[in-house]
């Protein structure tokens, strides 16, 4: 059942993206709303790598330690989760900052290098985060 729940989330999640991509929206929130998406695909598909290694398997491990991919695939997990929660508080400036001056906002064009670096940097950070659970 927690495979199928995923596989559904997944589809989901990818459904969102083309939806935010064939939108009006201004195109920093569709950039933002576009890599937040993609941060959830990752994140369900390392949800369901690690039930189906589970399954595989025939156990649920209590740590890490027994599978080096499991610990991969929960390195990967946590990093998405750290890169779309980073994402949503970006979303939410993006929204503040329209609502407060809304002809303002809707009259710049995308601000593509401030937001494009701030992603990268937001997808270092997870990277880092992964790379210090490992301890490498």
């Amino acid at each position: 059942l927690g495979i199928l729940l995923h596989i559904v989330f997944l589809l989901v999640a990818i459904f969102f993206i083309v939806v935010v991509n064939s939108t009006q929206l201004h195109r920093n929130c569709k950039f933002l709303l576009t890599i937040w998406g993609i941060g959830y695909v990752v994140q369900f598909g390392a949800h369901f790598v690690m039930l189906a290694t589970s399954v595989y398997s025939g156990t649920l491990p209590l740590t890490k330690k027994d599978s080096q991919l499991r610990s991969y695939v929960i390195d990967v997990s946590t990093s998405s989760q750290c890169f779309s929660e980073a994402l949503e508080i970006m979303i939410a400036s993006e929204r503040i900052l329209s609502a407060a001056q809304p002809a303002k906002y809707y009259k710049m064009g995308r601000s593509g290098g401030r937001r494009t670096a701030l992603a990268i940097l937001v997808f270092a950070a997870a990277a880092i985060q992964a790379w210090f659970t490992e301890g490498k």
